[in-house]
């Protein structure tokens, strides 16, 4: 038996790859990111359980995405988030059951669900953070 998770957080930095977002990329990193950064997305947690039956290994694995927006004490909205939120959606989920995240030639993701949408709103001493979390379920079979 073999484990997805590397393997499905690659998948999604690489399907993330040139969102753009008011005349900037928006980059996607692996639990840390640049900090310096107005807009920008965190793979922030995966947890998984086996689904395994006699015929082969397989998986459920749940996979958190925060798109990350950041404003000057004051100002900013839930807008933005919600609109590279929805890149994002295009990118991960193009349709039911279906998934825009191309995983290594060991897996097969063969069924994908959004299970929580959500937003955090949060103040700082210098900056307004709006925080979009997208969690995702991918049932995932093993091939080699």
């Amino acid at each position: 038996m073999k484990d997805a998770s590397y393997s499905l957080r690659v998948a999604y930095i690489k399907s993330l790859e040139g969102i753009f977002f008011k005349d900037g990329e928006v980059f996607s990193y692996d639990e840390i990111a640049d900090q310096e950064e107005k807009n920008y997305i965190v793979v922030s947690g995966q947890s998984s359980s086996e689904t395994s039956f006699k015929c082969g290994f397989s998986g459920d694995y749940m996979i958190t995405l925060n798109i990350v927006c950041k404003y000057p004490i004051g100002s900013g909205t839930k807008k933005d988030s919600e609109e590279i939120s929805n890149m994002v959606l295009e990118r991960v989920y193009p349709s039911i059951s279906t998934t825009g995240v191309v995983i290594s030639e060991d897996f097969d993701i063969w069924n994908t669900r959004l299970v929580t949408n959500r937003t955090i709103v949060d103040e700082t001493g210098s900056e307004r953070v709006i925080t979009k979390v997208l969690t995702f379920q991918h049932s995932i079979n093993q091939i080699n």
